[in-house]
C-alpha cells in the first residue's frame, strides 16, 4: 500500500511539472511582453542585425521627423488597436504594415523608406498584444486575422470606396496577413506582400524547438497548446496560412531569405505552392537572415516590390 502511494505521489509530481513547465512556455511564447517589445532591436541586441545599424538609425529618423496621427479603433472582439497613421501625396493609396512577433512597426519596416518615395500613405499598426494595443495574449494570427478586416473596414471608411489597400506584414505581420487573405476582406484590398511568413504555428513551433533541442517535443507542444485552449481561447493546430491562400484570389508576393534560421525558408515555398491567386511572385533572397532581406539586398527587394505593385496597379 505504501509502495502505491509513492507510485501516485511520483506521478503527481512530474503531471504538476509538466503543468508547470508547459504553463511557462506558453506564457513565454504567447503572453504580452512589453518590455521585451520596448527593447526589441536594441542597439545591443541581435548581433545578427549589427551591420545594419545604420539602415535601422536612418529609418528610425526618418520615421520620427515624420508627421503621424495615432489612430485607435475596436477590433472585432471589442480590443483596442493602435495605428499609426503616416499622409503621403496619395491619400488613396494606403500601404496597411503589420510588424512581427515582439516586436514594433518602427523596428521592422526598413523598406518603408522607399514605400514613402512611391507617394503612398501609410498605417503601421500595434498588433494586439504589442505596444500600444490591448490584448492580453498574442494568438500568432488566430485572432490578428479579424484584425486585419477591421483596419481594412476603418481604411474604406474613412477614405472612401475608391481607396486601394494593400497588405504589407513581415515576420509574423507576414503570416497574420495570409491568414486574413479567406476572411472577407473588402474588394479595396488590391495585394499582399508578405516577406518571412510561417505555414504554421504548430510547424514553426517545432521547428524552434527542434533547434534548440528540447526533448519530449511531441509532448511539450501538447501541453502548450492546452493551455492555449484553456487561456487564451484558440488552437495552435487551426493557425495555418496556406489553407487561406488556397482560398483567395488577392495577388501575393511572398519574399524569404535562403538563410533564415527562425522561419525556415520551406514555408515560403509552402505558402506559394498553396496560392490560387492570379497573380503571384516569389522572391528568394541568397544569405538574407529572417528579416534580412531587404537589409541584405535593398535595391533587389525594392525593384521586386516595384514590379508587383505596378503589375497590381497600385503604382503607376
Amino acid at each position: 500500500m505504501v509502495a502505491l502511494w509513492v507510485i501516485l505521489g511520483i506521478i503527481g509530481l512530474i503531471l504538476f511539472a509538466y503543468l508547470i513547465i508547459t504553463l511557462s512556455v506558453f506564457l513565454h511564447v504567447f503572453h504580452r511582453d512589453d518590455k521585451r517589445v520596448e527593447n526589441s532591436l536594441h542597439e545591443n541586441d541581435y548581433l545578427t542585425y549589427q551591420p545594419f545599424a545604420e539602415t535601422f538609425k536612418a529609418y528610425r529618423n526618418l520615421f520620427d521627423s515624420f508627421n503621424k496621427e495615432i489612430i485607435t479603433i475596436k477590433s472585432y472582439d471589442k480590443t483596442k488597436l493602435v495605428g499609426t497613421y503616416i499622409e503621403g501625396e496619395k491619400k488613396n493609396k494606403v500601404v496597411l504594415m503589420f510588424h512581427g512577433y515582439m516586436s514594433k512597426a518602427r523596428n521592422d519596416f526598413s523598406s518603408m523608406l522607399d514605400y514613402y518615395k512611391w507617394g503612398t500613405s501609410f498605417i503601421l499598426v500595434d498588433q494586439r498584444g504589442h505596444y500600444r494595443s490591448d490584448g492580453k495574449y498574442i494568438t500568432f494570427g488566430y485572432k490578428e486575422r479579424f484584425d486585419v478586416k477591421c483596419w481594412c473596414k476603418y481604411i474604406v471608411e474613412r477614405f472612401g470606396e475608391d481607396v486601394q489597400i494593400l497588405l504589407a506584414g513581415v515576420s509574423l505581420g507576414a503570416s497574420t496577413i495570409m491568414m486574413a487573405s479567406d476572411v472577407g476582406l473588402p474588394k479595396q484590398v488590391v495585394g499582399i506582400a508578405a516577406d518571412c511568413g510561417f505555414v504554421s504555428a504548430k510547424q514553426e513551433m517545432k521547428f524552434v524547438i527542434r533547434n534548440a533541442k528540447i526533448p519530449f517535443q511531441g509532448l511539450l507542444f501538447a501541453g502548450i497548446n492546452m493551455w492555449a485552449h484553456f487561456l487564451g481561447g484558440f488552437d495552435i493546430d487551426d493557425i495555418k496560412t496556406s489553407g487561406a491562400l488556397y482560398n483567395s484570389d488577392i495577388p501575393l508576393l511572398l519574399i524569404h531569405g535562403d538563410e533564415d534560421d527562425f522561419v525556415p525558408y520551406e514555408s515560403s515555398v509552402i505558402n506559394f505552392e498553396s496560392s490560387r491567386a492570379p497573380i503571384k511572385y516569389f522572391e528568394t533572397f541568397k544569405s538574407a537572415v529572417h528579416g534580412g532581406s531587404y537589409l541584405e539586398h535593398p535595391h533587389e527587394y525594392v525593384s521586386c516590390v516595384e514590379k508587383f505593385l505596378k503589375e497590381i496597379k497600385f503604382l503607376d
